[in-house]
């Protein structure tokens, strides 16, 4: 795969490794393992270029709201959007009522909508 770009450097952090890419002026970094540990760097580098770039908005996936939870207070308006009900079982909502009346409390937009794909296949 070509990359307009630097070629890329490893770093580590806190024992995780990453690459860190130069592309159009910009640092992009992509974590070489993934999971939850990464999140919260993830967040604090994207709240750091959004407000370089004066984007006021960070829209993120989550869920059960734990990712969305942790985008809150940091100076943007936040929008969640999670699974439509049923992704994980018919009828299912994975994010708790307590959680999105948290969120929204806390000024998230939460998205909860039909997927318009969803039992095509079915």
């Amino acid at each position: 795969m070509s990359r307009k770009g630097s070629e890329p450097t490893a770093g580590k952090e806190e024992g995780r490794r990453h690459r860190v890419w130069t592309v159009g002026g910009a640092e992009v970094m992509y974590w070489e393992e993934p999971g939850p540990e990464n999140t919260e760097r993830t967040l604090e580098l994207a709240v750091h270029r959004a407000k370089e770039l004066h984007i006021e908005h960070l829209v993120v996936a989550s869920n059960t709201g734990q990712t969305a939870r942790l985008c809150l207070g940091r100076g943007l308006e936040v929008v969640c959007v999670t699974h439509h009900v049923g992704f994980a079982g018919p009828g299912r909502d994975e994010m708790p009522p307590e959680e999105r009346a948290a969120l929204q409390a806390g000024g998230a937009k939460v998205l909860t909508t039909t997927h318009l794909m969803a039992g095509l296949d079915r």
